[in-house]
């Protein structure tokens, strides 16, 4: 047993109240009161005790955190050389216990055992050890990040003795990952940017591996910025550290790995989609910020006029039928489909979807996720789905022939389909379905209409400035006399917008309708040059047009009009 002094743990012996531990770091000036609220929030929502959390958001020291712990508990400090020996009590103790309670035994006799917790006041778990040993539990206080590596180190050296000398190697090397990746500089690093992504409203967060550093990025807007890297040496355990927090392996670094996380940001639990790839200097991992609050389900703020939007609800109100939205990746699709399902969902409808991945939650419909690897293909879903007495499903991509047939069939057996396509305008989602081989009578007989969009950054409302366009570029965004005397505007830039002159996006659209001539043409074989003519004739408004209307009220710029319609 190690001759420090210990405080005997009995089921006697004092816990902790409501939350010294936060209060003394806060007498002590090493945490202020948003970190506490912060870490206080997060150990709630997770129901992991607060000093693991504070521990992981790297808000405070783990030294300082284990100090202040041992002085509250009344129990000595352990240091680095007691856990390098630890005592594997096999058969008494699972490791699983021991690495969801971070607590490793470091010594034991017959009558005694002595621990090593990262919270020494969580007196369940030292009850838990005492009635399993029927041994004295003696406790000292340790850093997580140490215990955990202990833990981690002890069950390798279980690992059968047959195993390879590069086996045994890549788990050095893991465990020395993990360990380097619950340092508080990397926690900390790795929160600052999950922070101020969310602050700045991005859409996702890119790190990406260099020859000799990380580059780390936020999509705002649509528009990738740098911002600072951290230190070129935490360039893998940064990696590492998202990993873990994702359920990832992070032994493998050859394959490409998809996870999700939910990190509890400012008080408010905002999930993120993980996705990593291999690269020529090392792995890249590329976060989606799911921030539901963000999300906008109002059609007006999705950039629908009030014309556009009584055609649109009115295709929504269909029995029976298909409707597409359209447009390249990342042009808001996804937001449009959930915003119709909120306007549709109601108690009396059975509605469901099948996506790849669910990004939000939505209560009241039922979700399922894809999962090619076991056979849970779009098709396959769709199939059941059709089985289960449904109304209105939504699909989040028609990716084949196989998938588009099964939502024909739906749409002809009295379902409404939603569903997305990528194509670059609404007339074009007509042909490419023929394309894929779906009968052109079939499609003339279940496609109520197609949206195509795309996102358009919105002008600073703090420093736009008046911009008078030219009568040639008017022209060729296809103006008329009443555009003559609008209020264009273009970005200046400034501090509230971060120096873009852009803060926020919204959606240009065409709506195109399936009129009886429309439906006739399809199954004529008209082509796509054909079929758009007859529908702009038919009063569809082009995604240029609906992009110099939003420009014409000073909401974007055309420069923003161009790019996006690519006129």
């Amino acid at each position: 047993m190690a001759d420090t002094h210990t405080t005997d743990y009995t089921t006697e012996a004092p816990v902790l109240s409501a939350n010294p531990l936060g209060t003394d770091l806060l007498g002590q000036g090493k945490l202020d009161e948003a970190g506490l609220a912060r870490a206080n929030a997060l150990s709630k929502s997770s129901g992991e005790r607060f000093a693991v959390v504070l521990s992981r958001l790297g808000l405070v020291s783990e030294a300082d955190i284990a100090e202040t712990l041992a002085r509250l508990c009344n129990v000595p400090l352990a240091d680095i050389e007691m856990m390098r020996a630890p005592t594997t009590l096999s058969g008494q103790i699972s490791t699983l216990f021991l690495k969801k309670a971070h607590v490793l035994p470091i010594s034991a006799d017959d009558q005694a055992l002595e621990v090593v917790m990262a919270d020494p006041s969580d007196h369940y778990t030292a009850s838990s050890l005492e009635l399993s040993t029927g041994l004295k539990v003696s406790v000292f206080a340790g850093t997580l990040s140490e215990i955990d590596a202990a833990i981690l180190a002890m069950v390798d050296s279980e690992a059968p003795a047959d195993e390879t000398n590069n086996s045994t190697s890549l788990t050095e090397d893991v465990a020395r990952l993990r360990d380097i990746a619950s340092e508080a500089p990397v926690v900390r690093y790795v929160g600052q940017v999950l922070e101020m992504a969310v602050a700045r409203r991005a859409s996702d967060i890119h790190f990406e591996s260099q020859k000799t550093s990380l580059r780390v990025r936020l999509r705002v807007d649509g528009v990738l910025v740098d911002i600072d890297p951290p230190p070129s040496a935490m360039r893998a355990a940064v990696i590492s550290r998202l990993k873990i927090l994702s359920k990832l392996d992070i032994a493998e670094q050859r394959l490409p790995q998809d996870g999700r996380m939910t990190e509890t940001i400012r008080g408010e639990d905002v999930d993120f989609r993980v996705a990593t790839s291999p690269s020529l200097f090392g792995e890249r991992t590329v976060l989606r910020v799911l921030d539901r609050r963000r999300v906008p389900l109002e059609f007006d703020r999705l950039g629908f006029s009030p014309a556009m939007l009584k055609d649109y609800f009115a295709l929504l109100q269909q029995p029976h039928g298909i409707l597409l939205v359209t447009g390249p990746t990342g042009s808001g699709k996804t937001t449009t489909l959930y915003a119709s399902l909120a306007h549709l969902n109601k108690p009396d409808l059975n509605i469901l979807t099948v996506e790849d991945p669910v990004e939000y939650e939505m209560p009241g419909v039922n979700q399922v996720n894809v999962k090619p690897d076991i056979g849970l293909t779009f098709a396959n879903v769709l199939l059941a789905f059709l089985r289960q007495d449904p109304d209105i499903m939504m699909v989040g991509e028609i990716r084949d022939l196989e998938t588009a047939r099964i939502a024909v069939q739906a749409a002809l057996t009295g379902h409404l389909v939603l569903a997305t396509l990528h194509t670059n305008d609404a007339v074009s989602a007509v042909t490419r379905l023929i394309e894929m081989g779906v009968e052109d009578y079939l499609l003339a007989a279940t496609l109520n209409g197609v949206v195509a969009q795309r996102l358009v950054r919105v002008l600073c409302p703090t420093c736009s400035e008046p911009f008078a366009p030219s009568q040639e570029l008017l022209s060729s965004l296809g103006a008329t006399e009443c555009h003559l005397e609008a209020n264009f505007r273009k970005p200046v830039g400034c501090q509230s917008c971060n120096g873009t002159g852009y803060r926020g996006r919204t959606s240009i659209l065409e709506l195109l309708s399936m009129s009886e001539g429309m439906k006739r043409a399809i199954v004529s074989s008209d082509d796509a040059h054909s079929l758009r003519d007859m529908a702009i004739e038919g009063g569809m408004q082009p995604l240029a047009a609906s992009g110099l209307e939003l420009a014409s009220r000073g909401v974007t710029s055309i420069e923003e009009v161009l790019r996006a319609a690519k006129v």
